[in-house]
Protein backbone atom coordinates (compact mmCIF):
# COMPACT_ATOMS: atom_id res chain seq x y z
CA UNK A 1 0.00 0.00 0.00
CA UNK A 2 1.61 3.18 -1.34
CA UNK A 3 2.01 6.44 1.12
CA UNK A 4 2.59 9.61 0.64
CA UNK A 5 3.83 11.59 3.35
CA UNK A 6 3.73 15.67 3.19
CA UNK A 7 5.37 18.04 5.34
CA UNK A 8 3.20 20.85 6.49
CA UNK A 9 5.48 24.34 6.47
CA UNK A 10 5.60 25.69 9.77
CA UNK A 11 3.23 28.47 11.10
CA UNK A 12 3.84 31.62 10.86
CA UNK A 13 3.64 33.03 14.25
CA UNK A 14 2.77 37.03 12.98
CA UNK A 15 0.19 36.11 10.75
CA UNK A 16 -1.44 33.12 13.73
CA UNK A 17 -0.82 36.18 16.62
CA UNK A 18 -3.82 37.58 15.26
CA UNK A 19 -6.23 34.53 15.51
CA UNK A 20 -9.17 35.19 17.35
CA UNK A 21 -11.68 33.14 15.74
CA UNK A 22 -12.04 29.51 15.35
CA UNK A 23 -11.91 29.86 11.71
CA UNK A 24 -9.53 28.15 9.52
CA UNK A 25 -6.46 30.43 8.75
CA UNK A 26 -5.16 31.11 5.30
CA UNK A 27 -3.03 28.25 4.79
CA UNK A 28 0.38 28.11 3.41
CA UNK A 29 -0.03 24.64 1.49
CA UNK A 30 -2.03 27.19 -0.77
CA UNK A 31 0.40 28.73 -2.34
CA UNK A 32 3.51 27.18 -0.95
CA UNK A 33 5.49 24.63 -2.13
CA UNK A 34 5.59 21.67 0.31
CA UNK A 35 8.51 18.50 0.54
CA UNK A 36 7.00 14.84 0.14
CA UNK A 37 8.15 11.71 0.58
CA UNK A 38 6.97 8.64 -1.62
CA UNK A 39 7.02 4.98 -0.15
CA UNK A 40 5.27 1.56 -1.20
CA UNK A 41 5.25 0.80 2.39
CA UNK A 42 6.62 3.45 4.50
CA UNK A 43 10.37 1.68 4.67
CA UNK A 44 11.76 2.05 1.38
CA UNK A 45 11.83 5.97 0.08
CA UNK A 46 10.25 5.66 -3.62
CA UNK A 47 10.53 9.54 -4.75
CA UNK A 48 11.36 12.48 -2.91
CA UNK A 49 10.91 16.22 -3.78
CA UNK A 50 9.14 19.47 -3.66
CA UNK A 51 5.91 20.85 -5.64
CA UNK A 52 2.42 22.55 -5.45
CA UNK A 53 0.05 20.73 -3.57
CA UNK A 54 -2.07 19.98 -6.48
CA UNK A 55 1.43 18.29 -8.54
CA UNK A 56 1.43 15.45 -5.34
CA UNK A 57 2.01 12.08 -6.32
CA UNK A 58 -1.37 10.25 -5.64
CA UNK A 59 -1.15 7.33 -2.92
CA UNK A 60 -3.33 4.53 -0.92
CA UNK A 61 -2.20 6.40 2.17
CA UNK A 62 -1.52 10.05 2.90
CA UNK A 63 0.20 11.48 5.93
CA UNK A 64 0.99 15.03 6.92
CA UNK A 65 3.55 15.80 9.24
CA UNK A 66 4.12 18.78 11.26
CA UNK A 67 6.92 21.30 12.60
CA UNK A 68 8.68 20.42 15.63
CA UNK A 69 7.99 24.02 17.13
CA UNK A 70 4.20 23.87 15.62
CA UNK A 71 3.37 21.39 18.39
CA UNK A 72 3.70 21.64 22.30
CA UNK A 73 3.93 19.15 24.58
CA UNK A 74 1.82 18.52 28.12
CA UNK A 75 1.94 15.96 30.35
CA UNK A 76 -0.88 15.65 32.81
CA UNK A 77 -3.12 12.54 34.28
CA UNK A 78 -5.72 11.50 32.36
CA UNK A 79 -9.25 12.73 33.29
CA UNK A 80 -11.26 10.22 33.70
CA UNK A 81 -14.08 10.88 31.41
CA UNK A 82 -16.05 9.57 28.61
CA UNK A 83 -15.07 9.74 25.23
CA UNK A 84 -17.58 12.87 24.37
CA UNK A 85 -16.56 14.91 27.03
CA UNK A 86 -13.21 14.02 27.00
CA UNK A 87 -11.78 17.40 25.44
CA UNK A 88 -14.13 19.37 27.65
CA UNK A 89 -11.72 17.90 30.31
CA UNK A 90 -8.75 18.53 28.78
CA UNK A 91 -9.38 21.98 28.42
CA UNK A 92 -10.40 22.50 32.12
CA UNK A 93 -6.64 20.68 32.99
CA UNK A 94 -4.93 22.57 30.09
CA UNK A 95 -6.52 25.91 30.30
CA UNK A 96 -3.17 28.21 31.75
CA UNK A 97 -0.65 25.57 30.32
CA UNK A 98 -1.14 26.02 26.21
CA UNK A 99 0.84 28.87 24.30
CA UNK A 100 -2.78 29.53 22.49
CA UNK A 101 -5.65 30.50 23.74
CA UNK A 102 -7.15 27.61 25.05
CA UNK A 103 -10.61 27.61 23.11
CA UNK A 104 -8.40 28.04 19.59
CA UNK A 105 -6.46 24.99 20.41
CA UNK A 106 -6.55 21.44 19.20
CA UNK A 107 -5.50 18.57 21.64
CA UNK A 108 -4.68 14.80 20.85
CA UNK A 109 -3.91 12.11 23.29
CA UNK A 110 -0.98 9.76 23.50
CA UNK A 111 -1.59 6.48 21.33
CA UNK A 112 -2.42 3.68 24.42
CA UNK A 113 -3.54 6.20 27.27
CA UNK A 114 -5.79 5.06 29.82
CA UNK A 115 -7.98 7.23 32.18
CA UNK A 116 -6.49 8.25 35.45
CA UNK A 117 -2.47 7.29 34.40
CA UNK A 118 -0.07 10.19 33.56
CA UNK A 119 0.26 10.59 29.69
CA UNK A 120 0.89 13.13 26.63
CA UNK A 121 -1.00 15.67 25.35
CA UNK A 122 -0.41 17.39 22.03
CA UNK A 123 -1.39 20.58 21.15
CA UNK A 124 -1.71 22.42 18.00
CA UNK A 125 -3.45 25.86 16.85
CA UNK A 126 -6.56 24.56 15.50
CA UNK A 127 -7.48 27.47 13.25
CA UNK A 128 -4.11 27.53 11.51
CA UNK A 129 -4.39 23.00 11.25
CA UNK A 130 -7.98 23.13 9.88
CA UNK A 131 -6.79 25.62 7.39
CA UNK A 132 -4.09 23.53 6.18
CA UNK A 133 -5.91 20.63 6.05
CA UNK A 134 -8.83 22.49 4.37
CA UNK A 135 -6.41 23.49 1.29
CA UNK A 136 -5.14 19.88 1.07
CA UNK A 137 -8.69 18.65 0.40
CA UNK A 138 -9.27 21.77 -2.07
CA UNK A 139 -6.73 20.40 -4.02
CA UNK A 140 -8.01 16.64 -3.58
CA UNK A 141 -5.26 15.23 -1.07
CA UNK A 142 -6.92 13.99 1.85
CA UNK A 143 -4.93 13.50 5.19
CA UNK A 144 -5.64 10.41 7.00
CA UNK A 145 -3.10 10.95 9.70
CA UNK A 146 -1.88 14.30 10.86
CA UNK A 147 1.59 13.36 13.09
CA UNK A 148 4.53 15.13 14.88
CA UNK A 149 7.75 15.45 13.70
CA UNK A 150 9.26 14.13 17.11
CA UNK A 151 7.46 13.45 20.36
CA UNK A 152 8.64 12.55 23.60
CA UNK A 153 10.87 9.17 23.55
CA UNK A 154 13.49 7.46 25.13
CA UNK A 155 16.10 6.91 24.09
CA UNK A 156 16.45 10.80 23.42
CA UNK A 157 16.88 12.14 20.09
CA UNK A 158 18.65 15.37 18.52
CA UNK A 159 17.86 16.39 15.51
CA UNK A 160 20.11 19.51 13.45
CA UNK A 161 18.51 21.78 11.10
CA UNK A 162 18.68 24.80 9.18
CA UNK A 163 16.41 27.68 9.87
CA UNK A 164 18.21 30.25 7.24
CA UNK A 165 19.78 30.79 4.53
CA UNK A 166 22.81 31.39 6.87
CA UNK A 167 23.26 27.50 7.28
CA UNK A 168 25.09 25.41 5.61
CA UNK A 169 29.14 27.07 6.50
CA UNK A 170 29.63 25.51 9.21
CA UNK A 171 28.02 28.22 11.64
CA UNK A 172 25.89 27.51 14.51
CA UNK A 173 24.13 30.57 12.74
CA UNK A 174 21.11 29.51 11.27
CA UNK A 175 21.15 26.07 12.42
CA UNK A 176 18.29 24.50 15.46
CA UNK A 177 18.34 21.47 17.61
CA UNK A 178 15.02 20.06 18.16
CA UNK A 179 16.09 17.71 21.59
CA UNK A 180 13.56 14.86 22.25
CA UNK A 181 13.50 12.90 25.46
CA UNK A 182 11.45 11.53 28.00
CA UNK A 183 10.84 15.09 29.58
CA UNK A 184 9.42 16.51 26.23
CA UNK A 185 10.74 18.19 23.08
CA UNK A 186 12.12 21.68 22.76
CA UNK A 187 13.39 23.60 20.33
CA UNK A 188 16.50 25.54 20.55
CA UNK A 189 19.13 27.53 18.22
CA UNK A 190 22.79 26.73 18.44
CA UNK A 191 24.27 30.33 18.56
CA UNK A 192 22.63 30.62 22.27
CA UNK A 193 23.67 29.35 25.62
CA UNK A 194 20.32 27.97 26.16
CA UNK A 195 21.12 24.67 23.97
CA UNK A 196 24.12 24.17 26.16
CA UNK A 197 22.39 24.69 29.71
CA UNK A 198 19.63 22.16 29.09
CA UNK A 199 21.23 19.40 26.76
CA UNK A 200 23.45 17.07 29.48
CA UNK A 201 26.95 15.99 28.36
CA UNK A 202 27.57 14.07 28.35
CA UNK A 203 24.50 12.89 26.44
CA UNK A 204 22.72 9.82 27.82
CA UNK A 205 23.39 6.55 26.79
CA UNK A 206 21.75 5.27 23.99
CA UNK A 207 21.17 8.98 22.55
CA UNK A 208 21.01 9.57 18.52
CA UNK A 209 21.88 12.24 16.71
CA UNK A 210 20.41 13.51 13.28
CA UNK A 211 21.20 16.21 10.89
CA UNK A 212 19.97 17.70 7.60
CA UNK A 213 22.72 17.73 4.44
CA UNK A 214 22.78 21.28 5.50
CA UNK A 215 23.23 21.36 9.06
CA UNK A 216 25.65 18.16 9.32
CA UNK A 217 28.85 20.34 9.56
CA UNK A 218 27.71 22.83 12.13
CA UNK A 219 26.00 19.91 14.36
CA UNK A 220 29.80 17.94 14.13
CA UNK A 221 31.43 20.99 14.99
CA UNK A 222 28.92 21.81 18.08
CA UNK A 223 28.77 17.73 19.53
CA UNK A 224 32.07 17.26 18.75
CA UNK A 225 31.09 13.86 17.19
CA UNK A 226 29.70 12.75 13.77
CA UNK A 227 25.98 12.36 13.44
CA UNK A 228 23.67 10.42 11.21
CA UNK A 229 23.00 12.92 7.94
CA UNK A 230 18.91 12.37 7.59
CA UNK A 231 17.57 14.10 4.27
CA UNK A 232 14.12 15.77 5.02
CA UNK A 233 12.43 12.69 3.10
CA UNK A 234 13.90 10.29 5.70
CA UNK A 235 12.80 12.42 8.20
CA UNK A 236 9.33 12.25 6.65
CA UNK A 237 9.32 8.80 6.73
CA UNK A 238 10.82 8.38 10.04
CA UNK A 239 7.60 10.24 11.53
CA UNK A 240 5.24 8.36 9.59
CA UNK A 241 6.02 5.25 11.30
CA UNK A 242 4.99 7.12 14.92
CA UNK A 243 1.68 5.36 16.51
CA UNK A 244 0.65 9.14 17.63
CA UNK A 245 -2.19 10.65 15.11
CA UNK A 246 -3.40 14.01 16.03
CA UNK A 247 -6.49 13.65 14.08
CA UNK A 248 -9.03 13.47 17.09
CA UNK A 249 -12.16 14.99 18.24
CA UNK A 250 -13.44 17.98 15.92
CA UNK A 251 -10.41 17.26 13.56
CA UNK A 252 -10.95 13.41 13.39
CA UNK A 253 -10.84 12.17 9.62
CA UNK A 254 -13.68 11.89 7.64
CA UNK A 255 -14.85 9.79 5.31
CA UNK A 256 -13.22 10.54 1.56
CA UNK A 257 -16.62 11.38 0.47
CA UNK A 258 -15.11 13.19 -2.67
CA UNK A 259 -13.09 11.21 -3.52
CA UNK A 260 -15.48 7.79 -3.45
CA UNK A 261 -18.91 9.66 -3.44
CA UNK A 262 -19.42 8.34 -7.08
CA UNK A 263 -18.31 4.99 -6.95
CA UNK A 264 -20.22 4.48 -3.41
CA UNK A 265 -23.06 6.09 -5.31
CA UNK A 266 -23.28 4.00 -8.32
CA UNK A 267 -23.08 0.77 -6.26
CA UNK A 268 -25.92 1.70 -4.85
CA UNK A 269 -27.69 2.68 -7.41
CA UNK A 270 -26.86 -1.12 -9.05
CA UNK A 271 -27.83 -2.13 -5.59
CA UNK A 272 -31.49 -1.24 -5.47
CA UNK A 273 -31.58 -1.76 -9.97
CA UNK A 274 -30.69 -5.40 -8.77
CA UNK A 275 -33.88 -5.67 -5.34
CA UNK A 276 -36.02 -4.09 -7.83
CA UNK A 277 -35.39 -6.95 -10.17
CA UNK A 278 -35.80 -9.79 -7.71
CA UNK A 279 -38.86 -8.07 -6.08
CA UNK A 280 -40.64 -8.30 -9.93
CA UNK A 281 -40.05 -11.48 -10.71
CA UNK A 282 -41.05 -12.63 -7.28
CA UNK A 283 -44.56 -10.89 -7.74
CA UNK A 284 -45.12 -12.32 -11.07
CA UNK A 285 -44.64 -16.06 -9.38
CA UNK A 286 -47.30 -15.08 -6.95
CA UNK A 287 -49.67 -13.89 -9.46
CA UNK A 288 -49.18 -17.48 -11.47
CA UNK A 289 -49.50 -19.32 -8.35
CA UNK A 290 -52.82 -17.42 -8.12
CA UNK A 291 -53.85 -18.61 -11.12
CA UNK A 292 -52.85 -22.07 -10.72
CA UNK A 293 -54.67 -22.45 -7.38
CA UNK A 294 -57.57 -20.51 -8.40
CA UNK A 295 -58.46 -22.38 -11.80
CA UNK A 296 -61.13 -25.46 -11.59
CA UNK A 297 -60.35 -28.61 -11.84
CA UNK A 298 -62.07 -31.31 -14.12
CA UNK A 299 -64.45 -32.61 -13.14
CA UNK A 300 -64.66 -36.26 -11.56
CA UNK A 301 -67.30 -37.40 -13.70
CA UNK A 302 -65.02 -37.42 -16.81
CA UNK A 303 -63.56 -40.71 -15.50
CA UNK A 304 -65.16 -43.73 -16.73
CA UNK A 305 -66.24 -46.04 -14.27
CA UNK A 306 -64.49 -49.33 -15.65
CA UNK A 307 -61.04 -46.96 -14.59
CA UNK A 308 -61.84 -45.64 -11.66
CA UNK A 309 -62.25 -47.29 -7.99
CA UNK A 310 -63.65 -45.89 -4.68
CA UNK A 311 -61.32 -45.10 -2.12
CA UNK A 312 -62.47 -42.71 1.01
CA UNK A 313 -65.34 -41.04 -0.24
CA UNK A 314 -62.83 -39.79 -3.42
CA UNK A 315 -62.54 -40.77 -7.36
CA UNK A 316 -59.07 -41.82 -8.44
CA UNK A 317 -58.88 -42.62 -12.20
CA UNK A 318 -56.29 -44.91 -13.51
CA UNK A 319 -56.04 -43.24 -16.91
CA UNK A 320 -54.22 -39.89 -17.61
CA UNK A 321 -54.90 -36.70 -15.55
CA UNK A 322 -53.85 -33.15 -15.65
CA UNK A 323 -50.79 -32.52 -13.34
CA UNK A 324 -51.03 -29.40 -11.38
CA UNK A 325 -47.86 -27.92 -9.90
CA UNK A 326 -48.28 -26.83 -6.30
CA UNK A 327 -46.07 -23.55 -5.75
CA UNK A 328 -44.92 -23.16 -1.69
CA UNK A 329 -45.08 -19.25 -2.30
CA UNK A 330 -47.05 -16.43 -0.16
CA UNK A 331 -50.03 -16.02 -1.79
CA UNK A 332 -50.09 -12.25 0.17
Amino acid sequence: MSILVIQIPHRSRLRAGSAESDAPTPAATSKDEVSYALSPDGLVLQAQGQCAVALLPKADTVIAVLADTDVSWHRITLPKAPAARLRAALVGVLEDSVPDEVDLTHFAVAPQASSGQPTWIAAVNRPWLRGELAALEKANVFVDRVVPASWPDDPPTGHFAETDSQAGNGSAHGVALTWSNPDGVATFRLHGGLARAVIPSPAPSGTRWSATPGAASAAEQWLGTSVNVMPTAQRLLQASRTLWNLRQFELARRERAPAFAGLRAQAGERRRQDHASVHGVFVRLVRLARLIVTRPSPPVSSCQPAGCRRLRNSSICAGPQPLIARLSLPLS
